[in-house]
């Protein structure tokens, strides 16, 4: 009975990751699918290279969902991007990412609004954030794209995350 999925996730490391597959998932994992897994502190869309009994890591993580009803690719598929992945010394996950129709994999956006907190500092006009939370404040949902085009931070990804708490 085949408990792990070895998952190819596209970063730039060229190796598969093990991932416990849940029990009410058992019969819906196959290798060509898509599957959501978790990735650092990050959800990412992964493909199933290969499913195993075994485990060589400890703790390993429960695939969060499965992404589709049929699979992408097939077993014949993965000979050829394991081959292509090889002689250009490539990630398998970028081969695979490649091969597929784009647009299929799951994105994630994140939006900005404002706080009650966040009133009270614009009320005081204190602080050299003022003018980022005011254009928060007056976006309603502010995607981090908007944000970054008018906001000149440096460093804004690390200010969104101080603002956050």
């Amino acid at each position: 009975m085949k408990k792990y999925a070895q998952v190819a996730i596209p970063v730039n490391l060229n190796k598969a990751f093990s991932y416990a597959i849940p029990d009410a998932m058992k019969d819906a994992i196959e290798i060509g699918k898509r599957v959501l897994v978790s990735f650092g502190n990050r959800k990412l869309t992964g493909y199933v290279v290969a499913l195993t009994a075994e485990s060589e890591v400890e703790n390993v993580k429960p695939i969060i969902k499965t992404l589709d009803e049929a699979p992408l690719f097939t077993q014949k598929d993965l000979e050829l991007f394991n081959w292509l992945s090889a002689y250009y010394i490539t990630p398998l996950s970028v081969v695979i990412k490649t091969a597929l129709p784009g647009g299929i994999d799951a994105q994630s956006k994140k939006y900005y609004s404002i706080t009650e907190e966040g009133h009270k500092h614009i009320e005081k006009g204190a602080g050299k954030n003022v003018a980022l939370l005011e254009f928060i404040a007056s976006n309603d949902l502010a995607p981090k794209s908007a944000i970054k085009k008018v906001h000149d931070e440096k460093n804004l990804t690390a200010l969104l995350t101080r603002l956050e708490k």
